[in-house]
């Protein structure tokens, strides 16, 4: 049996302020544990699921799109081996054909993650006069131009996202004028970068890299 491993929309909460369990960490906005698969091997991973079902996961992001094939175990060639081959061929030359006509199931292991902020729920004030504090820059990855990027004032929902030259521009509504405010950058795939800036800097570009490992729905794809 073969699998990949598909984490359609990953998660964005902070695995560092998940409270410690037995196999991962407790995330409180989904109230569920999250498995740390970070260390773990291909075959532990298959194994893991086969066991389990559904699954919360942390893990490698080269395991991603990877095809994965289960280990055999191997058993000595005698006649009792030599019988189960045969058998075996047998089996699977009987089958192949309609598996060979079956779709890839997919098979969805876990439920209500929280995924990043879609543009339609972000709050942006387009009211400007003089007084109008504006925050604006470019997000990059790589150091090329990232568009997409979702910039959020953090604790509220007032935020933006960058166009497809990477540009910004966070209008500020005037409340948080006089405050000391942190902008968020997030982006699916890429590690949140915040900044801390005064109510005299204006300008904030952001440079976002890419995560060690990856938190989220599993979806495995047996084929």
């Amino acid at each position: 049996m073969k699998y990949r491993i598909e984490i359609p929309e990953p998660c964005h909460e902070d695995w560092n302020l998940m409270t410690p369990q037995d196999k991962g960490r407790h995330c409180a906005v989904c109230d569920k544990v999250v498995v740390d698969f970070s260390k773990a091997s291909k075959q532990e991973i298959i194994n893991h699921i086969k066991k389990e079902g559904k699954i919360c996961g942390r893990i490698p992001r080269q395991y991603i799109g990877l095809n994965l094939e289960e280990e055999k175990i191997r058993k000595s060639f005698g006649l009792n081996g030599m019988v189960a081959t045969m058998v075996n061929l047998l089996a699977l030359t009987t089958i192949s054909t309609a598996v060979a006509q079956e779709k890839p199931k997919v098979e969805s292991v876990c439920q209500d993650t929280k995924t990043s902020t879609p543009l339609a729920t972000l709050v942006q004030s387009t009211t400007k006069n003089e007084n109008t504090r504006v925050i604006k820059g470019k997000t990059y990855e790589g150091g090329l131009e990232l568009p997409g990027v979702t910039i959020m004032i953090k604790g509220t929902d007032i935020g933006t996202q960058s166009n497809l030259a990477g540009e910004y521009e966070l209008v500020v509504p005037e409340k948080y004028n006089t405050k000391r405010l942190t902008i968020v950058a997030s982006f699916i795939g890429l590690s949140d970068v915040k900044v801390k800036v005064g109510k005299s800097k204006d300008n904030v570009d952001f440079h976002l890299e890419t995560s060690g490992e990856v938190l989220g729905d599993i979806e495995i794809i047996r084929y």
